[in-house]
């Protein structure tokens, strides 16, 4: 009796594993069943948006782009829920790093086959034509869609200089950009993308040669401010693909093109300062432009900045005392301050009263650096003078204007002008 019960147990205990192993491979199954459904399901995504990419790229070409368009996209893959097409990039190449250096002296390598084919009066005539035909034929640049290029690209459409006349042409030269930043591949060189660059640095230094012809043709016409901008966009492309080094210091010839005799030229053609917002010191503007790195080739920039909407100018007051000013003379400079009043800040009746503050007080603050005879500037040995505890506000020399040079007591503040200063802290 007993052995027939083990017998029955151990029966039911190997119906259990023999059920439990049906069971696993009935799990196994649905999970290939799954896998296959997925897999499946992935592909169908990767074709309809290969397919939306293609639609978009046809789009584009019958809207008059002149972007070759690769054939064989089907076969880059899909990353990232979107096709991630760096056609522009050959990622078979022989992996490794370039310095800024070494991407410059590439970027400048010549061979016959680099130089400049067309003279200056075709280029002047048929710039797009000249230039995009050309880079086109040489990097066969097709158009990207890949998501990191195309957000790069955005990027770079808002600061990159502009050249309305020509934006297929502008869209072309911010293609080859943004594909050579957003590649995520070691940074050895795309040979296409750096036929593009050195194209550019060939560019510039063919105008800079010939800039006698360009001057003597900007009389009749202004097709020297559209080439100008051309340089403009070629530079700062070139400038970025070389990481940020400034080609005039690397031997390239484009100091020529960007020359004061230059600019001028080109600034007075298209009335650059004449378009500049009313109340915008002119004088300013100039020397502003002037003391940037690039020097007064910057004054296109700052000026079109200044004129774009969002852009906070000054006060109307301010702006209404330069209204006069021009590139040589600043009328706020001969300005004497001694007459300029104490601002007044949201008070209508401009007698508000004033608030002193004791010049012996102030006189008594234990620095001893600013005892010192003749001392005009001092530091403080202290982290922290002032304790954390207690508010306090530090009012820049900047604010001369505001709180007056002029002719009054010292150590008396307009009550209304305090209360902003405290408001404000």
């Amino acid at each position: 009796m007993n052995l027939s019960r083990r017998e029955e147990r151990w029966a039911e205990r190997r119906a259990a594993r023999k059920d439990a192993r049906a069971m696993r491979e009935q799990a196994r199954e649905i999970r290939r069943a799954g896998e296959q459904v997925s897999r499946a399901l992935r592909e169908e995504e990767r074709h309809v948006e290969i397919h939306k990419a293609k639609e978009l790229l046809r789009q584009a070409l019958r809207g008059g782009e002149q972007l070759k368009v690769a054939e064989n996209q089907t076969a880059i893959g899909c990353i990232n829920s979107g096709p991630r097409l760096f056609s522009n990039l050959d990622v078979s190449a022989d992996p490794g790093h370039q310095t800024p250096e070494e991407t410059i002296e590439s970027l400048r390598e010549r061979d016959k086959k680099y130089d400049i084919p067309f003279s200056i009066e075709e280029l002047l005539k048929f710039p797009v034509k000249s230039i995009g035909h050309l880079l086109q034929n040489r990097g066969d640049i097709k158009y990207c869609t890949n998501v990191a290029c195309t957000f790069t690209r955005e990027k770079f459409m808002a600061i990159a200089p502009r050249i309305p006349e020509y934006p297929k042409l502008q869209d072309l030269i911010l293609t080859v950009l943004s594909c050579w930043v957003a590649n995520s591949t070691p940074k050895t060189p795309c040979p296409k993308l750096k036929t593009a660059g050195r194209f550019c640095v060939h560019f510039l230094e063919a105008c800079s040669a010939s800039l006698p012809a360009l001057i003597e043709s900007s009389k009749t016409d202004k097709s020297l401010q559209k080439l100008f901008r051309i340089c403009e966009l070629f530079y700062f492309v070139v400038t970025i693909m070389a990481g940020g080094m400034t080609l005039d210091l690397n031997g390239i010839a484009t100091q020529a093109i960007f020359s004061p005799s230059m600019i001028e030229q080109v600034v007075y053609s298209c009335g650059t300062i004449d378009k500049a917002p009313e109340g915008v010191c002119k004088h300013r503007l100039w020397n502003l432009a002037s003391s940037s790195a690039r020097g007064l080739v910057e004054i296109f920039s700052i000026s079109e900045m200044v004129r774009q909407e969002g852009c906070e100018l000054s006060s109307k007051f301010h702006l209404e005392k330069h209204g006069a000013c021009n590139v040589q003379i600043c009328q706020l400079n001969d300005e004497n301050t001694t007459k300029v009043p104490q601002l007044h800040l949201l008070c209508k009746s401009q007698n508000c009263g004033t608030i002193n503050f004791s010049q012996a007080k102030l006189n008594k603050i234990d620095i001893a650096e600013i005892s010192k005879p003749g001392a005009t500037a001092w530091t403080l040995n202290e982290k922290d003078p002032q304790p954390g505890a207690k508010n306090y506000l530090a009012i820049s020399h900047v604010w001369a204007n505001g709180t007056g040079v002029g002719e009054h007591t010292p150590g008396n503040v307009n009550r209304c002008l305090f209360r902003y200063f405290k408001t404000i802290a």
